[in-house]
């Protein structure tokens, strides 16, 4: 464009630069379009996924409701156990209470059956007293007789 006047040069680079922003402007319309097309596609994924996800915590909330309820089941369970444990342990207790009192009882009576038998022994003890003193006795009369037989005559004939 030698032959151009200044303004017929500047009406041409001003056409040009009218066409390279025309076509960057093009461009950018075509990509910003296809990214649209793309974050579309991907906000319709998403759906899918916050749709997916909702489904989730509806699932974990009912589980945890389970869970809970299943929980509650068990701490009730346990509770009716501990109390049978404990009406058990009560009546074990009650049982040993009663067999306490009966040895009690028991170690009484064999106190006294011990005393009985003391007693018994110390009276026998005394009858031996008494028995070796009427042995004693005998001894002294069976003396005397055979005593009173030496001086007696012989039996004369009648």
């Amino acid at each position: 464009m030698p032959d151009a006047s200044i303004a017929e040069r500047f009406d041409e680079l001003h056409r040009r630069v009218g066409t390279v922003g025309q076509n960057i402007l093009d461009r950018m319309d075509k990509g910003f379009a296809r990214v649209d097309k793309e974050f579309g596609d991907v906000k319709g994924r998403l759906g899918g996924v916050e749709t997916e996800l909702g489904n989730v915590k509806t699932d974990l909330a009912d589980f945890k409701t389970s869970v809970d309820r299943r929980f509650t089941d068990v701490e009730r369970e346990i509770s009716d156990v501990k109390l049978t444990m404990n009406e058990h342990f009560t009546e074990v207790d009650d049982r040993f209470t009663h067999v306490d009192t009966r040895l009690n009882l028991l170690q009484t009576d064999m106190t006294k059956v011990t005393q009985l038998v003391q007693t018994i022994h110390n009276d026998n003890g005394l009858r031996d007293l008494r028995i070796d003193k009427v042995e004693k006795r005998l001894d002294t009369i069976e003396t005397l007789l055979v005593r009173i037989d030496a001086k007696l005559p012989e039996e004369q004939p009648n």
